[in-house]
Parts: structure tokens; C-alpha cells; sequence
């Protein structure tokens, strides 16, 4: 899981954009894209797991059901964030700190 978010943050952090991209109008406020962030971690991690080969196509209308958003909502939000580097960090720092907190969570049986 750790390896995960290490993997999501390194690529995003080569990926740095030469132009500043524009405010969507329909941003996702960042306490939810937080969340959205977190839940994708947990899903992506648990379809290495998983056999059915179905469950990885259901990741995304899991997550556009669940926050009552769309695709498209989520990829511009997504570039925006990810357009400002050092936000962009912060929240996948505060990402990692929720998962790691999970596991302290399940290995001390609460």
C-alpha cells in the first residue's frame, strides 16, 4: 500500500506541468478530492488482490457514485490539483497519513 502511494506521488511530481492550468468551474473542493484520492488507493490496491477481472472496471463508476460526480469533473479536478505541485503533495501527504493511520488501526485490532 505504502509502495502505492509512493509510486502516485513520484509520478506526479514528474509530471510537472510548463503551463498553469485553469480553475475547472466545477472543481472538486479539496477535502472531497482528498477523500476520493484515499478511496482510489484502497481500490487500487485491493484489485492486485482480487480475481475478478470486473472489479477493476467498477473503480470508477464506484467513485463517480459515491461523491456524485462525473469523469470528466474528476480528471479536471484532478489536472488543477496536480498543476499546483506543492498543494498537490500536501494532499497526497495527508493521503498517506489516513492510510497509514488504517493500518495502525487493523494492527492494533480496533
Amino acid at each position: 500500500m505504502k509502495k502505492i502511494v509512493v509510486v502516485l506521488f513520484l509520478l506526479i511530481l514528474g509530471c510537472k506541468p510548463k503551463e498553469v492550468v485553469e480553475k475547472p468551474q466545477n472543481l472538486i473542493h479539496r477535502d472531497t478530492m482528498i477523500s476520493i484520492l484515499y478511496d482510489l488507493s484502497l481500490l487500487q490496491s485491493t484489485s492486485n488482490h482480487n480475481i475478478d477481472t470486473n472489479f477493476n472496471k467498477n473503480i470508477p463508476a464506484f467513485i463517480t457514485h459515491k461523491y456524485k460526480i462525473d469523469s470528466l469533473q474528476f480528471v479536471q479536478s484532478n489536472r488543477y490539483y496536480a498543476s499546483q505541485v506543492d498543494d498537490y503533495q500536501k494532499m497526497y501527504e495527508e493521503v498517506y497519513q489516513k492510510v497509514k493511520t488504517e493500518i495502525l488501526k487493523t494492527e492494533s485490532g480496533q
